[in-house]
């Protein structure tokens, strides 16, 4: 009996183990299509898998991508308008989401729903709108037309609010009751406590802003102000090999992995708050 019961478990196992690959493959296939892709000379993309192997790598796709663009210049771009706002956001969010769990104050849940409201609005409404406030100011094809709109992220405000509510506030009334200020208690107290929400915030912050695509093709007319994905997409509609369009996949990719990669531990806890009882 205790036999039989192992081995159905096994089997149980074993056929979990075996979806679980079969659904990885198939989401990996679109970026295994499109590193073999980058790697060989085609104008157009093969449906039948038997031609998806290059006969020959080669990397002059990224050498096109290299000469042809001011590749440099549009990655350093893309870091600009991505970290700087990951940065204020994950600070601010973090501030604001405390003092709206944490602390009573007049018309409170009137500002918080004000806050929310704003993003019940599809975006692509206020681009015209946006576009002539921009331009009044001076602000298109600068670096102020994405950091400063940006510098925080009323959904991240919202997570951040939200996790702040499962802090214990007996842990704030005993730093309180350990003579710490105000500051002192949100800097060691709550900051060590929201790293796991903080950098799940700053994860979407950044491929957000990095794969953003809409709102610099508007916002940049010239081509040294273009983030990696306007700057890229514009090669494409010069050469519209697969083959090269693949390629410039590929390097936009890579620095989402490298971050999703890097931190993907914080990523799967995401806002765990396992431990925390009051």
């Amino acid at each position: 009996m205790k036999y039989n019961l192992m081995w159905k478990n096994k089997i149980k196992s074993s056929t979990i183990y075996l979806m679980m690959i079969i659904l990885g493959l198939l989401f990996l296939f679109p970026f295994i299509i499109m590193v073999l892709g980058s790697l060989q000379n085609k104008s157009y993309f093969s449906g039948s898998p038997s031609n998806w192997m290059p006969d020959k790598i080669t990397l002059e796709n990224f050498k096109v991508i290299m000469r042809d663009g001011y590749i440099g210049k549009w990655f350093l771009n893309s870091m600009i308008i991505s970290i700087i706002p990951v940065l204020t956001s994950v600070i601010l969010c973090t501030l604001l989401g405390y003092i709206f769990a944490k602390k009573n104050f007049w018309g409170k849940n009137v500002i918080f729903w004000m806050f929310l409201s704003m993003i019940m609005v599809p975006s692509q409404m206020l681009v015209m709108p946006n576009y002539i406030l921009f331009d009044k100011l001076n602000w298109i094809n600068t670096y102020k037309v994405f950091l400063i709109p940006n510098l925080w992220d009323i959904t991240g405000f919202f997570l951040m609010r939200q996790f702040m509510l499962s802090v214990p506030d007996s842990l704030i009334e005993a730093a309180k009751l350990d003579g710490a200020s105000e500051f002192q208690t949100f800097w060691r107290v709550i900051v060590p406590l929201s790293k796991q929400p903080m950098a799940t915030i700053s994860i979407f912050s950044f491929i957000g802003h990095y794969n953003n695509l809409f709102y610099p093709l508007i916002f940049t007319t010239d081509a040294k102000m273009y983030p990696m994905s306007v700057g890229i997409a514009s090669l494409m509609t010069q050469n519209a090999s697969f083959s090269l369009q693949m390629a410039g996949a590929v390097l936009n990719f890579l620095p989402t992995l490298i971050i999703f990669v890097s931190m993907q531990k914080y990523f799967t806890q995401g806002m765990a708050t396992s431990g925390l009882k009051d």
